[in-house]
């Protein structure tokens, strides 16, 4: 059953490095998962925004796409992204306040898991009444704990590459290629050899 009604939808793609947009979570296959999910539910993609850079830092890459929804004249009431960690990886707070600035222009936040809904109950409806803490989305919990689960998973991915936060898409290409090579060598040790073997710049980026 479809959940939603011939409405307009923009497609949000995101990728943090040139590796991972080759041969991880390539652009492609979520273009490819983003359109069937329209198709399957009566949406219709009016623009799909590619993004190939990090969503930790402070100018979140979704802004662009954001701003594009916040335009009448382009008449979008759903933005469709693949996962919460493809939205943001900054954490809750900024999954909060891009979903809010989407939420007060009408346009609806979704993602083809479900885990994200724009359901509100209303603790008073059976008095008639509402007020704003009487409100609230029963999703909102979990869409956080995704968000930060997101940003724990980024903070980890550089915490084991061991550098500075300005060199993210650098650490998830290394973090890629360490799991290829943790399968190869799965009864050898990881050594400081490894490293300069499968990620020859480490050095400029004071990995130790």
């Amino acid at each position: 059953m479809n959940q939603f009604n011939l409405e307009n939808g923009v497609a949000a793609i995101r990728v943090s490095s040139v590796r991972q947009g080759t041969e991880g979570d390539s652009p492609e296959a979520q273009k490819e998962q983003l359109e069937q999910f329209a198709r399957s539910h009566n949406i219709k993609l009016v623009k799909t925004f590619v993004f190939l850079e990090s969503a930790s830092k402070l100018n979140q890459p979704m802004q662009e796409a954001i701003d594009f929804c916040k335009n009448p004249k382009n008449d979008v009431q759903l933005f469709i992204i693949k996962s919460i960690d493809r939205f943001t990886r900054g954490g809750a707070t900024p999954y909060d306040l891009l979903k809010n600035q989407l939420e007060k222009y009408g346009v609806k936040l979704v993602d083809i898991y479900g885990i994200i809904s724009s359901t509100k109950v209303n603790t008073l409806e059976h008095l008639g009444v509402k007020y704003v803490w009487s409100e609230y989305s029963p999703t909102q919990k979990i869409e956080f704990l995704e968000a930060e689960r997101a940003k724990d998973e980024l903070r980890d991915i550089m915490s084991l590459i061991g550098i500075g936060h300005q060199d993210v898409s650098f650490s998830i290409t290394c973090f890629n290629l360490f799991i290829s090579i943790t399968i190869r060598l799965s009864t050898h040790p990881i050594t400081h050899s490894s490293i300069t073997n499968f990620c020859p710049n480490h050095s400029a980026h004071n990995i130790s």
